[in-house]
C-alpha cells in the first residue's frame, strides 16, 4: 500500500508542479503586458520632448524654462527606463523559476510513471 500513496503523492506533486508552470506563465504574461505599456510611455515622452525641442526652436523668450520641462522629460525618460530593466530583471528571474518548475514537473511525472509501472507489476 505504501506503493499506492508514494503514487498518489507524486501524482499531487506533479499537479501542483503543473499549476505553479501555470500561475508563472500568467506573470509572465502580465509581466509581457507591462514591458509593453513601459514602452507605450517612454514613446509618449519622446513624442512630448520632440514636442518640445520644437517649440525651441521658435522660442526665444522663454528658452531657460522649457529647457527645464525638457529635463523633467529627460529624468522621466531615464526613470522609465530604470523601472523597464528592474521589470526586465523580474521577468528574467520568473522564466529561470517557472522553468525549474517545469523541470521538476518533468521529473516527478517521470517518477510517476516508473512508479505506476512498479505498481501495475504487483497482482492482488
Amino acid at each position: 500500500m505504501a506503493t499506492r500513496a508514494e503514487t498518489d503523492s507524486a501524482v499531487e506533486g506533479m499537479q501542483r508542479g503543473s499549476e505553479e508552470v501555470r500561475t508563472g506563465t500568467q506573470k509572465i504574461i502580465t509581466m509581457g503586458d507591462s514591458f509593453r505599456r513601459i514602452i507605450e510611455i517612454v514613446e509618449e515622452v519622446s513624442s512630448q520632448v520632440n514636442v518640445i525641442s520644437n517649440a525651441i526652436a521658435g522660442m526665444e523668450d522663454d528658452g531657460t524654462a522649457i529647457v527645464e520641462h525638457v529635463d523633467t522629460i529627460a529624468a522621466s525618460s531615464q526613470k522609465a527606463a530604470e523601472e523597464a530593466e528592474t521589470v526586465s530583471a523580474a521577468t528574467e528571474e520568473q522564466t529561470a523559476s517557472v522553468q525549474e518548475i517545469a523541470n521538476a514537473s518533468k521529473s516527478l511525472a517521470e517518477m510517476a510513471t516508473e512508479l505506476q509501472n512498479e505498481v501495475s507489476r504487483f497482482k492482488l
